[in-house]
């Protein structure tokens, strides 16, 4: 059974602010990567979108793991005790991996085949990779949060 509070109180936000670290940290780290691969290559108008798209996925792709899909709940426990910020830490180093993953394996491999990709597919692409991201949730949900308990809301 579908359980609307869920969905709009527990899965939207934390999809949203998924995407809002994935898009800030593809910024940074796909800046960096398109640079430093433009460089080499000395194409850096060509490498540096599709850098930052590849960093995006990257990102996104890390966040489908269920303990790093949830980062607010992490950062929530930020200095309160039972090693929140361990927790942090180790979520925002395993998403800039992926994120400088994602934008070298595109800036190298793929840049000329990303820019002939339609617009359908990328869409399609991305949806399925919140699909998976909301299934992640609900998973993390469903394991962490007994229906009998009290103490999980959201």
């Amino acid at each position: 059974m579908l359980d609307f509070r869920l969905i709009f109180f527990y899965i939207l936000p934390r999809l949203f602010l998924n995407t809002l670290v994935s898009g800030s940290i593809c910024l940074i780290v796909g800046s960096a990567v398109g640079l430093v691969v433009g460089l080499l290559r000395r194409r850096i108008q060509d490498t540096l979108f599709v850098s930052y798209i590849g960093a995006f996925f990257g990102c996104l792709l890390v966040f489908i793991t269920p303990w790093i899909s949830t980062p607010y709940y992490s950062l929530k426990t930020w200095g309160e005790g039972g090693l929140g910020a361990i927790a942090v830490l180790i979520g925002l180093f395993f998403v800039l991996i992926g994120g400088f993953a994602g934008g070298a394996i595109a800036s190298i491999f793929c840049f000329q085949e990303f820019l002939a990709l339609r617009k359908e597919l990328v869409i399609n692409i991305l949806a399925c990779i919140y699909v998976l991201q909301s299934i992640s949730l609900y998973y993390h949900y469903f394991s962490w949060c007994p229906r009998a308990s009290s103490y999980c809301t959201f």
